[in-house]
């Protein structure tokens, strides 16, 4: 109870001044003389209790969490969709949406969507992938994106659109990752990426230590203007001692130089070769860099990055599409190549945003699907950097418990923390529905007691806090029914956002994916030129460029309502009878593909057989890269 001690005796006052208009009255006048002061009390007294009401004296709850009612958000819903909006669903029968200048921030801002699997996420992303006009960075393991939107984004908003797909047979754009990588920092980080030592846990000190000589490689290979990866195969052909001594005797630069001596300990032509099979860590660390690369050095990864077909850089300049279409049977062997080109990609945008601050460029919509199964390159920093570059994240993950395992723990708070808006669908696990109840806040409820003791009986009545949703609720979400939390609005009961809904869809369902188109460039000379045979794809798996079989139309349910606790408004999109209409579309709604459940591990490199590398030679090993370090 908070009370206004002033106001409160001058409640006081005035009523007991009423009351003694009313008693002199009584005592000293007669008459018709008595009326009017009978009505100065009366209006005094009643005047005073309604202006004082609430003011001198009022309760102030101290948890007011509620959810979003339609006048709060109503900067979220829009009549006409301008093609710059992501969508995050529906609410109140409407689609609610992130646009430019919504709760006062003038970016649209980074997008988490938390689901199990066939929950609904890949609709989310098909309808945005339908409706957005700039340009577009999409992670496809599946397929299903390109599959389904690329004919639409090149037929209908006549957008260029490319698909990267390593697999071998597979139809695939060219980009060479490494192409605008112009830097040692830039070819390091590449390195870096593709190895990843941080997913070997304890035993990262091999891959810190290939990077070294896998830099060599790549900085060797853009001296001599050979393909970057055709030249990796063939130094790794050499074995150990014929690769080092290739790589000292191609160039004298000091990079290149540095990075031998740091893998080594010394230079190549200094090194004990004879002493080699006996140096466990060297050769640990020889085979993590043969392992992680095997598969990278595949045939279709060859094809696929042997030269460009286009520059990241396209994408600021133009509307663009690019997928990035990784089998989902082959998504172990291919990961590596995905992580050297999304980050080839990413910091080639983000350099000329720097370089060209000025410049008018088109807004770059990325969607990072199954961001916790692998691991987007520097995902912590993008999210905390590019949003004032025009640049959206969409990153979609089963479980919050994923960001954490891929992205360790403070990468998971930062992801977090920089995307501004969520997308909950009903969770499987305790610890997503644990996150989500805690952070909806708390309000307050009434309670009441009944208590007997002896002959006597007691009622009372008090208040007490409670989650706005439980976790218990929050497990029992129902198909189709979500949760979205966007910058500072209360919790937003909505629906999952249904691509079938869109006007545009139905048109998009008769359009087949875009052709590949590959430009007529000068192929570069290669030192892995010898004739391939391609394996026959995989029975089942959509390619691009192939038209997917059609799939029966399924039922869209609508929510049931969650019992107990307090009431959440959640409701579907539009009527029943145009849902029906929507569903009785020429060509069957469902031909969308939802999430497949198979293979929801997260993809680990080769098993290797290392052996064990005493604590004392890792460390002597990284105090000589500081001590030659401290020498230039």
């Amino acid at each position: 109870m908070i009370i206004s001690y002033p106001l409160f005796f001058l409640r006081l006052l005035l009523i007991w001044l009423s009351f003694a208009v009313a008693i002199y009255t009584a005592l000293y006048v007669s008459g018709s003389n008595a009326l009017p002061l009978y009505g100065a009390a009366l209006v005094l007294f009643a005047g005073t209790l309604w202006w004082f009401d609430k003011k001198d004296a009022y309760f102030k709850s101290m948890y007011n969490a509620h959810w979003a009612t339609k006048e709060e958000i109503a900067g979220m819903f829009v009549k006409q969709f301008t093609g710059r909006e992501v969508f995050l669903g529906y609410a109140y029968n409407q689609p609610i949406v992130l646009r430019a200048g919504l709760a006062g921030k003038k970016e649209l801002g980074h997008v988490l969507i938390v689901g199990p699997s066939r929950a609904g996420k890949g609709l989310n992303a098909t309808a945005n992938l339908l409706n957005w006009t700039g340009s577009t960075v999409v992670v496809d393991i599946k397929g299903e994106f390109y599959q389904n939107t690329s004919g639409h984004r090149q037929q209908v908003m006549g957008q260029d659109v490319y698909v990267l797909n390593p697999s071998s047979g597979a139809q695939t754009s060219r980009f060479d990752p490494f192409l605008e990588r112009d830097t040692d920092e830039q070819l390091l980080a590449s390195a870096t990426a593709i190895l990843n030592p941080d997913a070997d846990g304890s035993n990262s000190a091999f891959a810190r230590r290939a990077a070294f000589a896998l830099f060599a490689m790549m900085k060797t290979a853009k001296l001599l203007n050979e393909p970057v990866m055709p030249f990796i195969r063939d130094c790794l052909s050499l074995g150990c001692k014929e690769c080092m001594a290739l790589l000292d005797r191609a160039t004298d630069d000091k990079g290149v130089k540095r990075n031998l001596t740091f893998f080594l300990g010394t230079s190549p032509a200094l090194y004990d070769w004879d002493g080699f099979a006996g140096d466990k860590f060297l050769n640990n660390s020889w085979m993590n860099l043969i392992s992680k690369l095997m598969y990278m050095l595949s045939d279709g990864v060859i094809d696929m990055t042997l030269q460009s077909d286009f520059k990241a850089t396209d994408l600021l300049k133009k509307p663009t599409s690019l997928y990035m279409v990784f089998r989902e049977s082959d998504l172990k062997y291919t990961v590596h190549a995905f992580s050297s080109v999304l980050l080839s990609i990413i910091e080639s945008i983000i350099k000329y945003y720097d370089l060209h601050p000025d410049e008018p460029t088109t807004p770059i919509l990325f969607i990072f699907d199954e961001a916790g199964r692998i691991t987007v390159p520097e995902l912590p920093e993008l999210t905390s950097t590019v949003a004032g570059r025009g640049m959206v994240c969409m990153i979609y993950v089963q479980a919050l418990a994923q960001l954490e395992t891929t992205y360790q723990s403070t990468g998971s708070d930062t992801i977090k923390a920089n995307t501004h808006t969520k997308i909950y669908f009903a969770p499987k696990d305790a610890e997503t529905a644990k996150y989500i109840s805690d952070n909806g806040g708390k309000y307050m409820m009434e309670t009441q007691t009944h208590g007997t003791g002896g002959e006597n009986e007691t009622d009372s009545t008090g208040l007490m806090a409670r989650e706005l949703i439980t976790v218990d609720q929050t497990l029992q979400l129902g198909l189709g029914q979500t949760i979205i939390h966007s910058n500072e609005f209360p919790y937003i009961a909505g629906y999952r956002m249904e691509p079938f809904t869109l006007p545009q869809f139905k048109k998009a369902q008769t359009l087949p994916p875009a052709k590949v188109v590959k430009r007529d460039v000068e192929k570069l000379k290669t030192s892995a030129s010898a004739q391939r045979t391609p394996p026959p794809p995989v029975a089942g798996q959509v390619e691009p460029g192939s038209e997917a079989p059609g799939a029966p139309a399924g039922e869209v349910l609508k929510p049931d309502d969650q019992p107990g606790g307090a009431t959440i408004p959640f409701t579907p999109p539009l009527n029943e009878d145009t849902r029906q209409k929507l569903k009785g579309l020429e060509q069957p709604a469902a031909a969308l593909k939802l999430e497949d459940d198979s293979g929801n591990e997260m993809p680990k490199p080769l098993p290797m057989d290392t052996e064990d590398v005493p604590e004392a030679d890792v460390q002597a090993f990284f105090l000589n890269i500081n001590r030659l370090q401290d020498e230039e």
